[in-house]
């Protein structure tokens, strides 16, 4: 290996086994808000790159269209009609993660008046309609 990189390596282990480093602050817990609006926002590439695929698969689509028909070419039309059916696909997938986000920002507010990890478990299980898992154990295995 080179040198260079001995030297980084043994530098750095030596700063990790420093007694005179302090440790690091430990990172509060993220709240609900902040977990949620995370999620909302990976969730809402995906959003736009379906949007743009559905705009590039309808314009795609009409020139192939329009183009087969002026130049009376029918394999080009019908081409064009068949990447213009690949919209829906793209379509229903965009309306799937706008549902998705809609049903994550609903869990916000109840999540937010849990006071404990025990509170949150117990509030999303109700909101999915889980039974809970106490009510399971004290009837053995039956909902009360």
């Amino acid at each position: 290996m080179p040198d260079g990189f001995l030297a980084k390596t043994s530098s750095y282990n030596e700063a990790l086994n420093d007694p005179t480093r302090t440790p690091t602050e430990a990172k509060a817990p993220r709240s609900a808000k902040d977990v949620i609006d995370a999620a909302l926002q990976d969730n809402s590439s995906w959003e736009w790159l379906c949007y743009i695929a559905v705009i590039l698969l309808i314009a795609t689509g009409l020139a192939g269209f329009v183009t087969g028909i002026i130049l009376g070419r029918d394999l080009v039309a019908i081409g064009g009609a068949g990447v213009t059916a690949l919209v829906w696909p793209a379509l229903r997938f965009a309306g799937r993660l706008r549902d998705a986000n809609i049903r994550i920002r609903m869990y916000e507010l109840p999540l937010s008046r849990a006071d404990t990890a025990d509170d949150a478990a117990r509030i999303l299980n109700e909101a999915l309609g889980h039974p809970s898992s106490s009510a399971e154990t004290n009837t053995g295995g039956k909902p009360k």
